[in-house]
């Protein structure tokens, strides 16, 4: 998988800088171009299976062929709400695991009441924002449970239970993974190549040179 600007996530940090993501597509656009480009020269072709296309193309058509069900653009209105109530811009670690435990039971019943009342799918808005909608329950819930691996405050994840930078034990990146209905995360700590990361804990916010 090639992709380019901040759905690569890890080029800015923690905290990109307004107006940063324009540079970020532009370098690395031409550059994951230039490289798809190389590799799919010498790849050999893939056919998907039937079974996996049905796996992925599912839900999907369900939302088309669900004769009733809840309305796209009021679920997309509560899921933004229950972002910025509970994973918002101040944090708790009590909201975050709300947050989760209430975004996990919104997905499972999109996957069986979501539904669209235009069938087309020629210029659908509706259809398309019921596809957002699953989408965001899911992006949502990998934010929330990121975040509740970071007991600390870091860039733009400020948690008002420990409003500290903890420069020595938590300078690294959260990965994480959708495995079937589960998922898994892993720390991973930052490789440094030019400057050392500082190593001490500091109030949120402050400034601390490298290598302190």
């Amino acid at each position: 998988l090639y992709a380019a600007g901040e759905v690569t996530g890890g080029v800015h940090g923690g905290n990109r800088i307004s107006g940063n993501a324009f540079t970020d597509y532009m370098v690395f656009g031409k550059i994951a171009g230039k490289n798809a480009a190389e590799y799919i020269k010498g790849a050999d072709s893939v056919t998907a299976s039937s079974a996996t296309l049905e796996k992925i193309l599912t839900p999907y058509i369900e939302l088309l062929e669900r004769p009733a069900g809840r309305n796209p653009y009021k679920i997309k209105r509560e899921l933004q709400e229950l972002a910025w109530d509970k994973i918002g811009v101040i944090r708790t670690r009590s909201g975050l695991k709300e947050g989760v435990a209430q975004i996990r039971g919104v997905a499972a019943e999109l996957r069986d009441e979501l539904s669209v009342s235009l069938k087309d799918l020629t210029m659908n808005r509706e259809y398309l924002t019921a596809i957002e909608c699953l989408n965001l329950a899911q992006v949502i819930e990998l934010i929330g449970t990121a975040a509740l691996e970071r007991p600390e405050s870091w860039a733009a994840h400020y948690l008002e239970d420990n409003p500290e930078t903890d420069y020595g034990e938590w300078t690294k990146n959260i990965r994480v993974k959708v495995e079937g209905k589960t998922i898994n995360t892993t720390l991973v700590p930052v490789e440094a190549i030019e400057l050392s990361p500082p190593s001490c804990k500091v109030p949120y916010g402050q400034e601390v040179a490298a290598g302190e």
